[in-house]
């Protein structure tokens, strides 16, 4: 499967889920980097090289690091606390199939302290995805 695929199924379970994007349109989630002039809500999906440990000839267990933000402008900021609370109970504990993999451990980390960027306010937590990739 490999780690990019991990990338694009975690953006798209993150996009595609009703919960969050009742509350953040589905637009307004990336994966990466933020595109210039968006407009806010947003949230920004980060997964970082991992771990890769060998678990035999075909097996490797890979364990990413990433962060979820959420970025709003001051006048929202209750708005954006809801947002990364949603995010986090998303992906808090979830364990299984996510798209192209079936073994699937994602924990998360509590949020962490809201920082302010002029006017802009970011919300966000880390967590840690781990899963194995089976070479065919």
């Amino acid at each position: 499967m490999g780690e990019c695929m991990i990338e694009a199924d975690f953006y798209n379970y993150l996009k595609n889920n009703v919960e969050l994007t009742s509350l953040i349109p589905a637009s307004n989630i990336y994966l990466g980097q933020i595109p210039d002039n968006v407009k806010m809500p947003y949230l920004l999906l980060e997964i970082f090289n991992g771990v890769r440990t060998p678990m035999g000839a075909r097996k490797t267990e890979i364990s990413n690091p990433f962060k979820i933000s959420v970025y709003v402008d001051s006048a929202n900021k209750v708005k954006g606390k809801i947002i990364i609370e949603k995010a986090l109970s998303i992906l808090e504990n979830l364990r299984g199939a996510v798209a192209s993999t079936d073994d699937v451990v994602v924990t998360c980390n509590s949020i962490g302290t809201v920082f302010t960027i002029g006017e802009t306010l970011a919300y966000s937590f880390t967590g840690r995805i781990r899963y194995i990739d089976i070479v065919v």
